[in-house]
This record gives C-alpha cells, sequence and structure tokens, in this order.
C-alpha cells in the first residue's frame, strides 16, 4: 500500500487528536492536485521504462484487469501465470 510521509501512523493523528479513520479515508483527504501529481508521476515512469512499467486502465470489471495485470506481469517475466 501506498503511506505518504508523516500523517498515516495512527498514534500521529491520536497525538493532535485527529480522527485516524480508514485507509480510504486518509487518501480521500489529500487534495485532488496531489492525485494528479501522483498520476502525471507514474505516467512518466511508465513513459521512461515501459519494459519495466505498464499502465493498466483499472475502470473495467475486476476479472477483466486481473487479466491484464496477469497478462501484463507475465509478459515480463516470460512465464505463464497460474490457472
Amino acid at each position: 500500500m501506498l503511506g505518504i510521509g508523516a500523517g498515516w501512523y495512527e498514534l500521529e493523528h491520536k497525538a493532535f487528536g485527529i480522527e485516524f479513520g480508514t485507509f480510504t479515508d486518509r487518501f480521500e483527504r489529500l487534495d485532488p492536485s496531489f492525485h494528479d501529481r501522483l498520476r502525471k508521476g507514474f505516467r512518466e515512469i511508465t513513459a521512461a521504462e515501459p519494459g519495466r512499467c505498464v499502465l493498466i486502465d483499472a475502470s473495467g470489471e475486476p476479472d477483466a484487469v486481473h487479466r491484464a495485470v496477469c497478462a501484463a506481469v507475465a509478459q515480463r517475466l516470460r512465464a505463464p501465470l497460474g490457472p
């Protein structure tokens, strides 16, 4: 999972009197510009290292996304994955 600096540790939240909440709550609290920068950074890495990284459209059905991830990993490992 992704941890972004301070504020992702429950004891820090308690020390400052901030509700810790769930991972989703904490991630959703981040400013939209953070998500834009993160997306841009991953796209830059993928463009620079296409043999190592791949972008997968995760907006589809879970089974389709799973198949795309398995295919990308299998291609990079040059080995079939599971059943």
